[in-house]
Parts: structure tokens; C-alpha cells; sequence
């Protein structure tokens, strides 16, 4: 018997050796060593910034990063290091400030950063990652030197902005003084529009002030409706911030700061925000009260609040007079924009009101539309399956 446990011992560790072989060989190199190993070999650092709590990290540890491929590409082109960045990597971190990961940087051998990425990624997204980070057209660092010298188009700039953001990078400070300093001519036109709306998203920066000086032109241009969309959206995810941190202080102050600027809609997104506090607190039974004052008060025709909470009874309420006001509302939101996110959402409703050929109705039409759109009508398809055979 041991020496059948011997034999598989042995079995196991030769496989698992060949398997960490075949993938990338981190070198047991500090930042400060690998940099001069670079300079040796005439070949850029990688380096795979990880967190000892991060599942998504020890995800890639076991499917991605021990793949023969990714070994191959990585192993040729760049002296690869994985560090902690909690523990032994604290000190470079002060640098990246990583707050996201893993966190994947690559360096020239003076310690430049090429181009970062943070995020888990597959096998394919991963090689793609390596063939940009020694790509100068496609380089963080390439779109970083034409920002500051002016030479990005705004087509490229909304780029840049989205690759910082992906980098795990805080865009923000960059965006706002993007919209603060374009002359006015060009701060509504679509471009900047998209960089304002996909992703501006910190009202206590100073372009806060830009965007609601010029509310109208944008509403004249791009809709009210999508310009009041974003300004509680901006609100909202400022205020859900400072729930999730347990700040009720800097809760209370955005909600008095709110008060006082006696915006139109202030009341409408305190509301919303006291309706998103029970949600994030499990509060249901005071988010269902809630949630009825609240559309009947400030979402009748407001599409997007309407299916918000629509949903949001459709997953947690279980009170059936409740979930008939959320079938009203649901239908409303359909009425007024046929999209595959209202429609899933009303055969959520009717699922869960048992009202079984309707639930089927919406949610066909639901996955029409994302045909259509080229959205992934995943979870219509999934509730779909549920709904009871011959009902």
C-alpha cells in the first residue's frame, strides 16, 4: 500500500511539474532585480500583481497562467515576476496604487510603464494583453504621451480614458479636467458627450459644475430625459459609495449638499437613494413600501426607475398585491421603451406572478430583441427553461 501511495506521489509531482512547465516561469526576482534582468536580456518586465484574498487571481493561477501557449508567447518575450502587492510588493503599489486585480503591468528596463491591465482574463484576452504591451500603437504609455501633447482625436481620447479605467487606473481626475478645459463649442458634441455620459462618474470632481452649467444644451441636444438620467445616476452612485463604506456622515452631507442646491430633481433622487440603501442593506420589507410612494411619486414615465424596482420586487418581494402593482409597472416601462432589459424584467414579474404564457410571451419577444441588438439574452433563455412544461 505505500508503495502504491509512493507511486502516485511520485506520478502526481511529475505531472504537476511538467504542467508548471509548460506555463509561465515567474522568476523569484524583486521589482528592482527584474528591471536589471531586463537590461541583461534585452527584454521588458511582466509583472502579475496579485492579492492573497483575490479569487479571480488564483482563478488564473490554475487556468490560465500554467497553459503551455500563454507560457510560450510570455516566457519569449518578457522577464516575468509575480509579487504580492499587499506583502512583499507594498512598496512598488505605493507607486501603481492597484486597487483592483490581479493587476498586470509591464515595464521597460528603466522602470516606465508600456501598459497595465487589471482584471481576470482568459487565455486568448491574455496573449492579446502581451502582443499590445510590446505593440507601441497599442501601448498605455503610447496614448498617455499623445494625451499630454495633444495629439489624440476625440475618438482617441475617449479611448484612452476607457484604457485608464481598465488599467484599474482612477480616470477621473483626467476626464474632469478634459471637460472642464475644451472650449465650449466642443463640449457638446458627441464625442465628448460619450466621455461625459459612459464615463464621468465622480460628482465631487470640479467638471461637476461644467456639466450642470450646461444641462439644457445637452438636453437640447441628446434629450432630457438622458441628461437627467445622468445626473442621478451620478448622485446615486456617489451616495451607494458612501453606504457601502458604512459613511453615514458623508451620506448625510451629499444628501444636505443635494437639498440645498434646490436641483429639480433633488427630491426624486433622494428618494431613489433611500430606495437603494434598503436594497443594499436586505432591507425588503421597507424597500416594497418604498418602492410603491416612490414610483407613484417620481417614476410613472420614467422607464428606467420603473423597471429598476420592477426587478427588484420581481427577486425579493413576495407580497402579491405588491408584485401586481410590479406587473403595472413592468408593462409601463415596455410602453414606454421596448428593450430587451424591460421585457426580461416583465417576464420576471410574470413568472413570478405564475402568469405563465405571458411570462413566455415577453420573454420571446425579449430574446428578439437581443437578437436584434446583439445583446447576450443568457438569462431570458435561462428563466425560460423554468417556466413549467404545458403552462
Amino acid at each position: 500500500m505505500k508503495k502504491i501511495c509512493l507511486l502516485f506521489l511520485i506520478i502526481f509531482s511529475v505531472f504537476n511539474t511538467n504542467a508548471q512547465d509548460k506555463g509561465i516561469q515567474f522568476q523569484p526576482l524583486s521589482y528592482e532585480q527584474a528591471l536589471l534582468k531586463s537590461k541583461e536580456v534585452n527584454k521588458p518586465v511582466f509583472l502579475f500583481g496579485f492579492a492573497t484574498w483575490c479569487h479571480f487571481c488564483e482563478a488564473m493561477k490554475d487556468s490560465v497562467l500554467p497553459l503551455e501557449a500563454v507560457g510560450d508567447f510570455y516566457n519569449k518575450n518578457f522577464v516575468c515576476i509575480k509579487l504580492d502587492l499587499e506583502k512583499e510588493g507594498k512598496g512598488l503599489n505605493q507607486k501603481l496604487r492597484a486597487k483592483n486585480f490581479p493587476t498586470m503591468v509591464f515595464f521597460n528596463s528603466d522602470g516606465e510603464m508600456l501598459h497595465r491591465l487589471s482584471g481576470k482574463k482568459d487565455a486568448q484576452d491574455f496573449i492579446q494583453l502581451g502582443k499590445d504591451a510590446i505593440d507601441s500603437t497599442k501601448q498605455l504609455r503610447t496614448f498617455i504621451y499623445k494625451y499630454r501633447d495633444g495629439k489624440l482625436t476625440p475618438q482617441q481620447t475617449w479611448d484612452y480614458f476607457k484604457m485608464v479605467d481598465r488599467a484599474g487606473m482612477d480616470n477621473q481626475p483626467l476626464i474632469s479636467n478634459y471637460l472642464t478645459m475644451i472650449p465650449e463649442d466642443k463640449l457638446t458634441t458627441s464625442t465628448s458627450w460619450r466621455i461625459m455620459y459612459d464615463l464621468f462618474r465622480d460628482i465631487e470632481q470640479p467638471c461637476m459644475k461644467t456639466v450642470m452649467n450646461h444641462r439644457e444644451e445637452y438636453a437640447a441636444k441628446f434629450t432630457a430625459d438622458s441628461i437627467d438620467n445622468k445626473i442621478i445616476g451620478l448622485y446615486i452612485n456617489a451616495l451607494m459609495m458612501k453606504v457601502q463604506m458604512v459613511d453615514t456622515n458623508g451620506y448625510n452631507s451629499i444628501i444636505a449638499k443635494l437639498t440645498a442646491s434646490k436641483l429639480d430633481l433633488a427630491d426624486k433622487i433622494v428618494a431613489f437613494a433611500n430606495l437603494n440603501r434598503c436594497k443594499l442593506k436586505g432591507q425588503w420589507d421597507e424597500y416594497g413600501k418604498l418602492g410603491v410612494i416612490f414610483v407613484e411619486k417620481y417614476a410613472k414615465d420614467d422607464y428606467r426607475r420603473l423597471n429598476d424596482v420592477a426587478f427588484n420586487f420581481s427577486e425579493r418581494i413576495n407580497d402579491r398585491d405588491l408584485l401586481t402593482k410590479a406587473e403595472g409597472w413592468s408593462q409601463r416601462a415596455v410602453e414606454l421603451m421596448d428593450t430587451y432589459k424591460n421585457n426580461y424584467t416583465l417576464g420576471c414579474v410574470y413568472y413570478r406572478n405564475e402568469k405563465y404564457p405571458e411570462a413566455r410571451k415577453a420573454l420571446n419577444h425579449a430574446i428578439e430583441l437581443a437578437v436584434k441588438s446583439g445583446t447576450d439574452p443568457k438569462q431570458a433563455l435561462q428563466l425560460m427553461g423554468k417556466i413549467p412544461q404545458g403552462k
